[in-house]
């Protein structure tokens, strides 16, 4: 906003909310999305929940919550392994999830480190003309 010269403000500031919120929306379906299939790849794969019915696996495999509610239901031999599993599954899918925003926020990084115009020096251009010298009307002294 402050490379923008006031009288563009206002559109300089619907752009920045504008790509804030599609950034945000694309954040959390991405990030969302490589949570979930993280999740249900390593809940699927993990021998402690392929021992169980399959539509008990399956339903784990859907959230969470879901699983959660299975292991309330399960008996109570059962119940650390199967939480444990679930608990490695999420946290693994949580720390890919993690990976990729720090990937996806350096990125963002580089391209603005490259691409952003430096800001313009605006001390001297602000300054009152000096004795002498003649001040235009862009606050330039000749």
């Amino acid at each position: 906003m402050g490379a923008l010269p006031p009288d563009k403000a206002g559109v300089g500031s619907a752009i920045n909310d504008t790509t804030r919120e599609l950034g945000g929306t694309l954040g959390v379906a991405i990030v969302g999305s490589v949570f979930a299939s993280m999740y249900s790849s390593r809940l699927a794969a993990d021998p402690v929940i392929a021992a169980l019915p399959d539509e008990l696996g399956a339903t784990m495999e859907r959230s969470m919550a879901a699983a959660q509610q299975v292991v309330a239901e399960l008996s109570a031999g059962s119940i650390p392994s199967v939480r444990d599993a679930v608990d490695s599954a999420f946290l693994d899918g949580l720390q890919v999830g993690s990976l990729v925003c720090a990937g996806i926020a350096l990125g963002a990084a580089a391209v603005v480190a490259v691409l952003l115009p430096a800001r313009e020096d605006l001390t001297a251009a602000s300054s009152p003309p000096r004795e002498g010298e003649l001040a235009t009307k862009d606050g330039l002294t000749s």
